[in-house]
């Protein structure tokens, strides 16, 4: 990309490229890069289908690049995540929802969090799930929502 190309706005040569992720598995380090670069280049605003490939493509990859993707997104970028988390393929379908479950966390994402809630594709998952959403309403000094969802999911015994 000429930086002529890159600094007039001209961005068919990045779309081109991130519409080849999706169609693969680019791997937890490319996968980072290309998700800054879309962040940088506007793509979830511009182009939301190509951006949620793009996701989607990064996913199949499994936890490794979902951990290595979602500190580099922004609040706009985020909002992508639960489509394609929902859509993640086969047997990384639960390792990838739990991985962006525990980001949300991390981060205090309740929104994300619900989001993962609903998507999850199994028991186990959406106990650690449930698990991590009863931690970020802890920190939050929610405790009282915090042991309810410890309660309803079977984290923590009836008192």
């Amino acid at each position: 990309m000429t930086r002529g190309g890159s600094d007039a706005g001209d961005r068919t040569p990045a779309d081109r490229l991130f519409a080849e992720a999706a169609d693969g598995r680019p791997g937890p380090q490319l996968s980072r890069l290309l998700a800054r670069l879309a962040v940088r280049t506007g793509l979830p605003a511009r182009d939301h289908d190509l951006f949620a490939g793009l996701l989607t493509g990064v996913f199949a990859e499994g936890q490794w690049s979902v951990d290595a993707v979602l500190p580099v997104l922004d609040a706009e970028a985020l909002a992508a995540v639960p489509a394609a988390a929902a859509t993640a393929a086969g047997d990384r379908h639960d390792r990838v929802v739990v991985a962006v479950a525990r980001f949300a966390e991390q981060t205090g994402d309740l929104d994300l969090l619900g989001a993962m809630l609903d998507v999850v594709p199994n028991a186990q998952s959406a106990w650690l799930a449930a698990g991590r959403a009863a931690m970020a309403l802890a920190r939050r000094g929610e405790l009282r929502d915090a042991v309810d969802v410890a309660h309803r999911c079977g984290l923590a015994a009836p008192g």
